[in-house]
């Protein structure tokens, strides 16, 4: 049996050695590997560039071979190998005596997104500033405000709202200096979101409402000046405002009537829902809410299906029915963990907690809450303790708490004392003794299940922040699209570029091979997609197919 055993060890060696020879006749370079990345032969690449890597020289070439195996790495969702060889990217380039300002600038944005995927904010930001100064060097107007609207991005994660703002504010300047008013709208958009995480609503409202006005005025779709309207309405909920909420949130309702858009329209459903739970429209509030729910439970809508049962949970609990809304909520929250749905299940704990209230269930009550600011926290900030914070304080008074207790009883022990009753004053000093072992126990006892309580929370929080990425891929054929059928349907028309680009993220090419088919940097192909989202009203590359999908052709 030795022999055929033999005859395939030398076989195997003949095909590695042929295999050898044609790689080193083939000469692989930088340019071939990048081929390889828009061929999706991403595992090839990162072999091939460890081996480039190993016999290069040149710091400039090796700070492209590293880009490059990071770039693969990126794709494959090895997050800390590609963020790893960004950086040996960055220290090649350092030494090498000729100057690519293009590369350091997208390394630089790539370890700040690897950073910031991996929930280190803090070094994000450092890497998008850098990103940033290259920008500068560049003069580039559509890098900077792309790096511009990183930094925002950046301090938004860290809850720096104030500079997100001021950040994301810069880019819409440059952008309203070039009058590109897609972007502009976008950038109010944007402003008006982080607005509305700063707590202050009626900026929020401000830069919708001008967002709406840009949009009218640069010919915008109907679609997005729908969107806006709804997120007008909702802040005006946050104020208080039920009758401009209404107002708004059902003219945004209308316009998606007139669209014919049955998921934007279902949404809108449960938003009128929740006003009507706060203006007492009971019964109005449970059909819309209903209706919702019918209609999403007959599509894989996991997210606005939880936000129909919460509002309908909600109606339960307002109109007594404390039982059916208890059930609806642990419904809701069995679905919601399925789901990884974070700010359902954050909300679906603080509904919870109301209802266990309302039926004097208060340790329960207690529990969910503790469940609902530990969410909280995970949803406005990971660097926001504010949850644990309050259970240290919780802990603290239940300390002084008992501390006071065993100052009453020795109060009452000097008292027997004075009263010269030995008898007893040796029985409370023995229960003393028994009641101040007791108390000490049971404070250490409680902080110790606190702070073990504490811990498992948050692990459990950290663990559903790191499931909660999902990644879709999606292959598409060639969908013979026309600039002017497209154009037809849009009241701002795409550009010549801008329609080539949107041919090229429907025909399957990531951005990096985009870049590559026009000639430009990755940056300024994800700045070219924002506002082809912009004008056609959407706001991914999936929404972006159905459109393309649903346009007549000539």
């Amino acid at each position: 049996m030795w022999f055929p055993v033999r005859e395939k060890g030398i076989s195997l060696l003949v095909v590695i050695l042929l295999i050898s020879i044609h790689c080193l006749a083939q000469g692989i370079t930088v340019d071939r590997l990048k081929d390889m990345v828009k061929a999706e032969e991403y595992e090839r690449v990162v072999a091939v560039a460890s081996q480039l890597l190993g016999n290069s020289k040149d710091p400039l070439e090796k700070a492209r071979l590293y880009q490059l195996k990071a770039d693969a790495l990126y794709y494959i969702n090895n997050l800390p190998e590609s963020l790893e060889n960004y950086l040996f990217a960055l220290e090649a380039a350092s030494k090498s005596e000729v100057s690519d300002l293009l590369l350091m600038l997208e390394c630089n944005s790539h370890v700040g997104f690897c950073y910031r995927e991996l929930g280190i904010y803090s070094k994000a930001l450092d890497y998008y500033f850098k990103a940033l100064d290259y920008a500068i060097a560049l003069q580039d107007s559509t890098e900077l405000a792309t790096a511009y609207y990183n930094v925002g991005s950046g301090y938004q994660s860290l809850g720096d709202f104030a500079n997100a703002i001021d950040y994301t504010n810069k880019a819409y300047e440059i952008d309203r200096v070039k009058r590109d008013t897609s972007a502009i709208a976008f950038d109010l958009k944007q402003m008006g979101v982080l607005s509305e995480e700063n707590g202050n609503y009626k900026r929020a409202i401000a830069h919708y409402k001008e967002s709406i006005l840009m949009h009218m005025k640069g010919g915008g779709n109907a679609n997005s000046v729908a969107e806006r309207m709804n997120s007008i309405g909702l802040a005006y909920q946050q104020l208080g405002m039920m009758d401009s909420a209404l107002y708004y949130v059902q003219q945004s309702l209308q316009a998606h009537q007139a669209l014919n858009d049955s998921i934007n329209i279902a949404e809108r459903w449960v938003n009128i829902g929740s006003i009507y739970n706060q203006q007492k429209r009971y019964r109005e509030a449970r059909g819309l809410a209903e209706l919702a729910m019918h209609y999403y439970e007959g599509l894989e809508q996991s997210e606005h299906l939880s936000s129909a049962r919460l509002t309908l949970a909600e109606n339960f609990m307002l109109t007594g029915q404390f039982a059916r809304a208890e059930a609806l909520l642990t419904e809701n929250l069995n679905f919601s963990k399925k789901n990884q749905l974070l700010t359902q299940l954050k909300d679906s704990y603080g509904l919870l907690a109301e209802v266990k209230e309302y039926k004097g269930q208060y340790m329960e009550a207690l529990d969910a809450f503790k469940q609902y600011k530990l969410l909280e926290d995970s949803t406005l900030t990971l660097f926001n303790r504010n949850a644990i914070s309050e259970l240290n304080i919780k802990y603290a008074v239940d300390v002084k708490e008992q501390e006071n207790t065993i100052l009453r009883l020795e109060n009452e022990v000097q008292q027997s004392e004075i009263a010269g009753q030995d008898v007893r004053e040796r029985w409370l000093l023995f229960s003393l003794a028994i009641v101040v072992i007791s108390l000490v126990s049971i404070t250490l006892a409680l902080m110790s299940r606190y702070k073990a309580k504490r811990l498992q929370l948050e692990a459990e929080v950290n663990e559903m922040r790191t499931k909660i990425k999902v990644v879709l891929n999606q292959d598409t054929q060639a969908l013979n699209m026309e600039l002017d059928d497209i154009n037809q349907r849009l009241s701002q028309p795409l550009s010549e570029r801008e329609f080539e680009i949107l041919t090229h993220a429907l025909s399957n090419l990531n951005n990096s091979e985009i870049a590559e088919k026009v000639f430009v940097s990755v940056n300024t192909v994800k700045y070219h997609l924002k506002n082809i989202y912009e004008k056609l009203g959407v706001t991914n590359r999936k929404e972006a197919l159905q459109f393309a999908l649903s346009t007549p052709k000539e």
